[in-house]
């Protein structure tokens, strides 16, 4: 790591604390770059997690993808960078934003795409209070891609030739990419996306999609036929939801542009180009959604 003349730091307990120098070096980087805003999981705080944190190097911000946890950031010097500026008849200057995802920077047409979440809120059922509501759990993941790039990542996944099948059918590694690319909520068994990776030879039933869905139509209606929620999955534009009912009732739901559903609406926020954040990180109900 080369000897760094700026250095970065966060906000935590209203201290100003140092970041490590190798995640400096990446701040640093992007700043002089003019790549104000971008996400990346690799930090040397991250490396067992694998969690996407997005940073925005003019509001000063990093946000847990995950959490929805927005923390303050500061270059130390506190003087701010003079900003190459283009003309035009407004006199304001254009900035370069290209996001870089996993030390990769996005071309100016990948810029444009709206941006890809996956919604889930799981009820915690050992926690229950006095009034008989019990804890929701809200999770967001931002998707390295759109909506079908996700779910044929996860069919080719399955696909693998040397594929491990369990007792109950379902296959290793299409598990282990939920896992990966969907956080903790991608454990979650209720969100029946697992079905999706099953295989059951007795009854002919195979959750795994001899190609993949070509269009979010096609996509749903695969859903429909091989996944096994209590409640309906629907379609709409920009989104896929669904409810599943254990003791108590879950909810789960992919959406491009910032069409939340209802269900969601209040317990995020929306922002520009259809970025989502979590205004909390947990809730309670009576457990009917």
């Amino acid at each position: 790591i080369p000897c760094l003349e700026m250095k970065w730091e966060w906000l935590h307990d209203c201290k100003w604390v140092a970041y490590d120098p190798k995640d400096a070096q990446i701040f640093e980087d992007a700043f002089e770059g003019e790549e104000f805003e971008f996400s990346t999981t690799e930090l040397t705080w991250n490396r067992d997690h694998q969690t996407t944190y997005t940073f925005d190097l003019l509001k000063m911000t990093q946000t847990n993808t995950e959490s929805g946890t927005v923390r303050k950031m500061r270059r130390a010097d506190d003087k701010p960078k003079k900003l190459k500026e283009k003309s035009s008849k407004k006199g304001r200057p254009k900035l370069k934003t290209k996001p870089v995802v996993e030390g990769k920077v996005h071309s100016k047409s990948a810029r444009m795409e709206p941006k890809a979440y996956f919604l889930a809120m799981i009820p915690d059922e050992d926690d229950i209070d006095d009034d008989v509501k019990v804890k929701y759990d809200l999770h967001l993941t931002e998707l390295k891609t759109d909506t079908l790039g996700w779910f044929a990542g996860l069919w080719d996944a399955a696909r693998v030739s040397n594929r491990t099948v369990d007792e109950e059918g379902f296959v290793k590694e299409g598990m282990e990419y939920m896992s990966r690319t969907l956080g903790p909520s991608g454990k979650d068994f209720f969100s029946r996306l697992s079905d999706l990776v099953q295989v059951n030879p007795e009854d002919d039933e195979n959750g795994i999609p001899a190609t993949n869905p070509t269009d979010v139509k096609e996509l749903v209606s695969w859903m429909r036929a091989h996944m096994h929620p209590e409640g309906t999955i629907n379609k709409t534009d920009g989104r896929i939801d669904w409810t599943n009912t254990g003791e108590f009732d879950s909810a789960y739901e992919f959406v491009t542009g910032g069409s939340v559903s209802d269900r969601f609406e209040e317990y995020v926020d929306v922002g520009a180009g259809g970025s989502i954040s979590l205004k909390r990180a947990s809730f309670r109900s009576r457990g009917y959604l």
